[in-house]
């Protein structure tokens, strides 16, 4: 089965020298990149402010999702990364605006981080979808 990886529009670039991509597609399942509050100019999106963070990371994943036809009824699978677990209880605000059916909630996994890709990053979250193929 073929994988296919990608960098879409919308999101940013990984760095210079960073051996990995936005997205990567193996059949009907996709694979996101960890998510952060950058923009698609790179700029780091509500410096010390969770829910600022939170949308722009949930925003960038929708438009990975959205570059293999996908969307946020399609995630399985979330792994947040926090580098406070106290900010849990607002990212799940947040989130909820981008997963609002209960019944239907993917597996989720809450992990605080020390550290971060930067130190301005407050959170990151990497999801797998399903799609028809």
């Amino acid at each position: 089965m073929p994988k296919i990886s990608a960098n879409p529009q919308g999101v940013s670039r990984p760095d210079p020298g960073a051996t990995y991509a936005q997205v990567t597609r193996v059949g009907n399942l996709i694979f996101t990149s960890g998510q952060t509050a950058r923009d698609a100019s790179g700029t780091v999106i509500g410096k010390g402010d969770i829910h600022a963070q939170a949308r722009q990371v949930f925003e960038n994943i929708k438009t990975v999702l959205a570059s293999q036809g996908a969307s946020m009824d399609d995630v399985v699978k979330r792994n947040l990364y926090l580098k406070q677990i106290q900010h849990l209880p607002e990212v799940y605000k947040v989130m909820a605006q981008y997963f609002p059916n209960a019944s239907a909630y993917p597996a989720c996994a809450c992990i605080q981080a020390a550290e971060l890709a930067d130190p301005d990053y407050l959170l990151e979250i990497e999801v797998v979808a399903t799609v028809k193929e």
